[in-house]
C-alpha cells in the first residue's frame, strides 16, 4: 500500500531502476519529501487521485476518517511539483460521484480545468446481494 511507497522507493533509487510509476491516492498521506523521492527515483510519475468532494462536507463524508484541508492542500503540492517538472507529472483526477457529492460535480470540473488535469468521473453503483458470496 502507499505507506510502504517510502520504503519501496528506496529500494528503487538504490538499484537505479524507476523508469515509469502509476499511483493511485487519496492524498492523505503526500508529503513534500516523499514527492521529492518520487521525482529524484522515477523518469515518470503517474498519480491518480481520488477526488470526491469540492468541500469540507461532501469529502469527509465519502472518505472516513479523511481531512478536506489536508487532502486539498496535498494536491496544491503534487500540482506544484507537476508544474515544477512538467515531464515527470502526469495527473488525473478521479471522481466517483454519489448522493452525497454529486453537487460538487461542477465545481470538481472547473478546479481540473484550472489546473489541467484531466477528470474521470466515475458513477457509484450498488453491488447486488445476490452476487455477495457469504463463507
Amino acid at each position: 500500500g502507499f505507506i510502504y511507497l517510502n520504503e519501496v522507493l528506496d529500494i528503487m533509487k538504490t538499484y537505479k531502476y524507476c523508469k515509469n510509476i502509476n499511483i493511485t491516492t487519496n492524498a492523505t498521506l503526500i508529503t513534500e519529501d516523499l514527492l521529492q523521492k518520487l521525482v529524484d527515483t522515477c523518469d515518470h510519475i503517474f498519480l491518480e487521485i481520488d477526488f470526491d468532494g469540492l468541500s469540507q462536507k461532501s469529502l469527509e463524508s465519502v472518505r472516513a476518517g479523511a481531512n478536506f484541508n489536508v487532502v486539498f492542500k496535498n494536491i496544491l503540492k503534487v500540482i506544484n511539483y507537476r508544474n515544477k517538472y512538467p515531464t515527470k507529472f502526469e495527473l488525473l483526477l478521479h471522481f466517483t460521484k454519489n448522493k452525497i457529492n454529486e453537487k460538487d460535480l461542477d465545481k470538481i470540473k472547473a478546479f481540473a480545468d484550472k489546473e489541467k488535469i484531466p477528470l474521470f468521473v466515475g458513477e457509484e453503483f450498488e453491488v447486488p446481494k445476490e452476487s455477495i458470496f457469504n463463507y
